[in-house]
């Protein structure tokens, strides 16, 4: 199975512990890690999805997939009970989103920022990105 890159907002508390539960619950490795703020994802994405820092971006078999279309793709990826989320994606996208944004609009204030970004332990370096 091809692999899926993640890209998130590595200074969201919100999106680090996030990256911190999918990778305890992809026990296949499918998914490595970027941090929009990083060079990788400088290079693969446009500068206006690094700059704008309120959504995921998830790459899989070359397509790039944002907001809730990122996070139901992310959990079809998972195992059991995590990938029946997916049939979340029959409401439509405009809901869905409505949701993610708000989310995302308040993450920082509901969740935290930090001044740095998170490092991974030494076992888990291996699925990020530079």
């Amino acid at each position: 199975m091809d692999k899926a890159s993640l890209f998130y907002d590595g200074v969201c508390v919100l999106c680090q512990r996030s990256v911190q539960w999918l990778i305890k619950r992809d026990k296949k490795g499918l998914i490595q890690f970027g941090q929009l703020q990083g060079q990788t994802a400088q290079t693969i994405l446009s500068e206006v999805q690094t700059k704008q820092l309120s959504s995921l971006v998830l790459v899989y078999q070359q397509k790039q997939y944002v907001k809730s279309d990122a996070f139901l793709l992310l959990m079809k990826l998972l195992q059991w009970p995590y990938k029946v989320l997916y049939v979340f994606i029959l409401v439509p996208k405009f809901m869905r989103d409505a949701v993610y944004n708000l989310v995302a609009k308040n993450r920082y204030k509901w969740f935290g920022q930090h001044d740095n970004c998170w490092l991974p332990e030494e076992k888990d370096k291996w699925r990020f990105l530079g």
